[in-house]
Order: structure tokens, then C-alpha cells, then sequence
């Protein structure tokens, strides 16, 4: 009896042997151990650093590590070692993925991993939120708030087509493109970069794609906005997005996805612009379509827009970048004299600073503005032809072009989650040392921006106050401008709300591994910027809607700009937007 335990006690310690040896061996190896899932909540991919969403069992997902990555992304790692296996720190690997995940959401680490399924999420199954956290990913965040207003889920978002009729009411021909080309990869008719395995038979036919290149030859990536359709040089697939889509190389202009750029599988850099037909690879029969769009185009330069604060041209007084001062003094000259014109001919209103900030400019009208002005400012003086006055609603324009456009936004990215902090400080006097603290840690040209902007919305919702005041007091003096300005009156608000949520867009750009905070942290952001413009403009505008009480819900209603409904949605549509 006691040999058949001692042989059946050393079986067991030869199967734990083995299991431990094939473990080790697994563990000095470090190739992830794969599954195909579905991702409904976008994750970041381990390799590439870009987002995995798609309701198809087209990711993969480590069982040692938990790591998700594309299909290609987990392909190269195992292929080359790029980002291995990490099993003996598998605990550690998930505190990290929960300490980087959305700070403003409440158990989101949770939320994020019951979104990871072996088996299919079908699109029509998702719900709004789900389909919000999409459009930030896939630079589609300023759709957000029409989305969510409209309550678009994953049902609407199956039923698009080509040239669908969902789509129709986007007057913008660049959105509607951008938007249903983006829904078309999720549903699965158009191709995505993360899926195409077929770029590796591209590097087996081209090794020498891999040869490490000296410094000369390296390309200069800088995350660009496109407003064209543009596609990738490694991969030939057009880049999804309205804004920030992608990478280009100022060299030689070549553009890439973040996907592609991460897996280091293209041309060395010529050092000089190098035209489409140069860096492509050999195009399949069924690359048609793709053909055409390019996937390299001129570096652009100018010495305003897409330049750091710290590199911009400063007005000698406020210290301020000076095509921004600029823009807001025209802008204010223009309004203040609305109301002398507005004196002198009755059937004439003052200028409206809402439906100033309304006109968001069309995408073909963006590329003009940063065409006409690359290296001029925008001066009412300089030579402009009669089709594009230099009129208050393009200095609008342009200064928010200007601001966006910022490669480090006015509040940068490193200050974001103390910026968000400030949301949470409901005692007055500890709200403004937060706010003085904060703003005391920004770099100063970025302090002064931000100071300089708020003292620009003070001066507008004093407008609109005046607005309001001579409404009302001409239409009870004069019979005829009562009937011409009645709906007038009841329309034009000194609110605050809306007026955060245009800036809000401009100001706030969350760091990358938080870019669902565009969808999910609307009502932090407002609380945060409510928070800095009362403690520098020193008051808040006395209204029965208070800033501080309104939900999510409420602030995408009551966006007057809203900095793309107006622009993407007919006159009809509006209503809803």
C-alpha cells in the first residue's frame, strides 16, 4: 500500500514538473497565448497604443497577461517580440490598465472588462454610451453631443449604408464622408488596418523594410488634422476621423495610421516630399477605390496655425499669441459697433454673439482660412475679396481654428486630471485657491491664454446682456421693431452654460488613454471650467439655470454652438440639435 502512494505521490510531482517546466519555458519565450474576442468598450491596444472596438471576435486577447491588441498588433509582437508576454507581473499589468482608465467614471475598469467577449456583440445591441466612447476613439468626438441629444445607439448605427439617408441631413460633404465611412469599418464592409494580416506577406516580400535606419532617414511623425481623405502608405486603407486622424511625416509628408506607424514596416524617409505614387505598395485589383486617395500630401507650414504658444508671435501688451488678440479685439470692435449701427437704422439688430459662434465654418472653408492666413494675420485692413469679408463671424472662425489647431492645447494635457479635480471643490474659498493653484502651475503662456480667453467670454456675455436690455426697451418704444424683434428678445441668453460648452470643445483635449472623456466627462469639464471663470472674471452671470446643477443631458441641450450641429444638420434638423 505504501509503494502504490509513493508512485502515485511521484506521478503527481511529475505532472507538477512538467506543468512548472512548460511554464517556465512559456515565461522565457513570452509570446502571448491568444483568443479572439469582441470589444464593445474600446481598449488600448498593447502594441500600438490606438483603441480595439469592434463587435466582432476580431481582437485578441492574451489568458496569461489579459493584454488586448488588434489582430495585426498581436501578430507582429509574437512575430517580432515587440511587447512580450508579461505573466509574472500579470497582477501589476491589471492595477496599471485600472489606474488608465477613465479617471471621471465611477467602477469604469469594470465596466471596460465585462465589454471583452469570446463571442460576437452585434452592433445593433449597443447602446448610446457604448457608441459615444466610439465616436471619441475614432476622432468622431465632436459628434458626441448630437449622438447622445438624438439618442443614437448601435440600432442606428447598422442600419447606415453608402450614400445612406441617415446621413443626409449632414450638410458638411468632408463629415458625412468621415462619419459614414468610420460606421461602414465598424459594421464591417470597409476595410481596417487592424485586421489586415495581409500587410505581413508585404514584409516577408520586403524585408529590408525592417534594416534600422540612422537618423537622416528617419521619418518626423507629428499627429495631424486631414481635411481631405487621406489614406495610409503602409497599408493603402483610409484613415477614419474628422480631426487628429492620424500621423504624417513633415519631411517627406508620407501619412500613417497610428496602427501602422507603430509597427515600423515602411520606407526609409527621402528627407524631401515625396509624392503618392513613390511610397505606395503594389495595389490589388480590388484596391480601386483606394486608389486615388493620397497617401502623402505637401508638409503644411505656417507661422500661426498648428505653432506652440511658446513658438508664436506675442502681442508686446498682454504677452498673448498675437493672432489670437487679434481675432478677439475685431471680433469685440465689431459687436460694440453693432449697436451704434443698430442706433441709426431701425431695421437694423445688433449683432448676436450666439449666432456668431454658431457658424462653425465648413471643412472646405477651414482649409481656406488656414491657406489664406498661414503667414498673415487677420487685420481688417489687409486686401480681402468681396466673397470672404473679414466680417465677425469668420474672425470667429478663425480664432477657434487657431485655438484647435494648438499642437498643445491652451490647458496641455500633463495639467488635465488637476484641471478635472476642480470640479469636485463645492467650498468658495477653497475653490479659488484650487483655481489660483492651478492656474499659478500652467506654463505662463498658457496661463495667460487661458486668462485672456475667459476675459473674451466675460465681454461676450456682457454683450448679450446689452443685447437683451435694447430688445426689450426697442420694442417697447417702437411698434415696429416689437414686431420684428419679438421672437428676438426671448431668444438672445447671457447664460453661461452654452457658452462653456463651445469653449469647452476648443479648450479641454484629454490625454489619449482618457479620450473617452469626451463623451463620458461633460459634466466635470463644465463644472472645472465654471470653477476657473468665476475666479477670473471675478462673477458669474446671475441666471436661473446655474451651471453647477445641470446634468450631462441638460449641457448638450442647451450648446448654442455646438460647434458642429449648426453645420452638419439642415435648418429642418436643427431643431433636434
Amino acid at each position: 500500500m505504501l509503494r502504490l502512494y509513493y508512485s502515485f505521490f511521484c506521478i503527481h510531482n511529475s505532472i507538477l514538473f512538467v506543468k512548472l517546466l512548460l511554464f517556465f519555458l512559456a515565461l522565457s519565450y513570452r509570446c502571448h497565448q491568444f483568443v479572439r474576442v469582441s470589444v464593445s468598450y474600446p481598449h488600448i491596444c498593447a502594441l500600438c497604443e490606438d483603441y480595439v472596438v469592434t463587435p466582432r471576435c476580431n481582437a485578441n486577447k492574451c489568458f496569461i497577461c489579459k493584454s488586448i491588441f488588434h489582430l495585426v498588433c498581436g501578430e507582429y509582437s509574437n512575430r517580432f517580440g515587440k511587447s512580450p508576454c508579461k505573466a509574472s507581473v500579470d497582477d501589476i499589468s491589471i492595477v496599471k490598465s485600472e489606474e488608465s482608465t477613465n479617471s471621471s467614471i465611477p467602477n469604469a475598469f469594470s465596466l471596460l472588462s465585462s465589454s471583452i467577449l469570446t463571442n460576437e456583440q452585434p452592433l445593433d445591441s449597443w447602446n448610446r454610451t457604448q457608441v459615444a466612447h466610439w465616436l471619441a476613439v475614432v476622432s468622431l468626438g465632436r459628434f458626441v453631443a448630437l449622438f447622445i441629444q438624438l439618442n443614437l445607439d448601435g440600432n442606428f448605427l447598422s442600419k447606415v449604408t453608402r450614400d445612406s439617408p441617415h446621413l443626409c441631413k449632414v450638410v458638411d460633404p468632408f463629415a458625412r464622408e468621415a462619419l459614414e465611412k468610420a460606421i461602414l469599418t465598424l459594421q464591417g464592409k470597409e476595410p481596417t488596418p487592424g485586421e489586415d494580416l495581409g500587410i505581413f506577406a508585404k514584409l516577408d516580400n520586403d524585408e529590408k523594410i525592417l534594416i534600422k535606419c540612422d537618423d537622416s532617414q528617419l521619418h518626423n511623425f507629428q499627429l495631424t488634422s486631414f481635411y481631405r481623405v487621406v489614406s495610409c502608405v503602409v497599408c493603402n486603407i483610409p484613415l477614419l476621423g474628422f480631426s487628429h486622424q492620424g500621423f504624417q511625416c513633415k519631411r517627406c509628408g508620407s501619412i500613417f495610421h497610428r496602427i501602422c506607424k507603430a509597427l515600423d514596416c515602411f520606407s526609409k524617409c527621402p528627407g524631401v516630399y515625396c509624392p503618392t505614387k513613390a511610397f505606395s505598395f503594389d495595389k490589388s485589383a480590388t484596391d480601386y477605390e483606394t486608389d486615388k486617395i493620397p497617401t502623402s500630401l505637401v508638409p503644411y507650414t505656417s507661422e500661426y496655425f498648428g505653432v506652440k504658444l511658446e513658438d508664436q508671435k506675442l502681442d508686446s501688451a498682454s504677452k498673448v499669441p498675437l493672432f489670437l488678440t487679434v481675432c478677439t479685439k475685431q471680433i469685440e470692435k465689431l459687436a460694440t459697433e453693432s449697436f451704434v449701427t443698430a442706433n441709426n437704422n431701425p431695421c437694423i439688430q445688433p449683432v448676436d454673439m450666439a449666432m456668431v459662434y454658431q457658424q462653425s465654418a465648413l471643412t472646405h472653408t477651414v482649409q481656406e482660412l488656414h491657406d489664406t492666413f498661414a503667414h498673415s494675420l487677420p487685420l481688417p485692413d489687409i486686401e480681402q475679396s468681396s466673397d470672404h469679408p473679414l466680417d465677425i463671424v469668420r474672425s470667429a472662425q478663425l480664432m477657434k481654428a487657431f485655438l484647435r489647431d494648438l499642437p498643445v492645447c491652451v490647458i496641455p494635457e500633463d495639467y488635465y486630471l488637476d484641471f478635472c479635480s476642480l470640479a469636485n471643490i463645492t467650498n468658495m474659498n477653497d475653490k479659488s485657491k484650487s483655481v489660483n493653484s492651478f492656474l499659478e502651475s500652467l506654463p505662463e503662456l498658457h496661463r495667460l491664454c487661458l486668462v485672456h480667453i475667459f476675459t473674451h467670454l466675460s465681454f461676450v456675455l456682457n454683450h448679450q446682456r446689452k443685447l437683451r436690455s435694447y430688445l426689450l426697451y426697442s420694442s417697447s418704444i417702437d411698434v415696429k421693431r416689437q414686431n420684428s424683434f419679438s421672437g428676438s428678445t426671448t431668444n438672445v441668453s447671457n447664460n453661461l452654460t452654452p457658452w462653456l460648452m463651445v469653449f469647452r470643445q476648443i479648450l479641454v483635449r484629454p490625454p489619449w488613454h482618457l479620450i473617452t472623456d469626451i463623451a463620458t466627462a461633460m459634466d466635470t469639464h463644465m463644472r472645472a471650467l465654471e470653477a476657473i471663470f468665476s475666479t477670473v472674471v471675478g462673477h458669474i452671470i446671475d441666471e436661473p439655470e446655474y451651471i453647477s446643477q445641470t446634468n450631462n443631458s441638460d449641457i448638450y441641450s442647451q450648446s448654442p454652438d455646438v460647434d458642429f450641429q449648426r453645420n452638419c444638420m439642415s435648418p429642418a434638423q436643427f431643431k433636434y440639435g
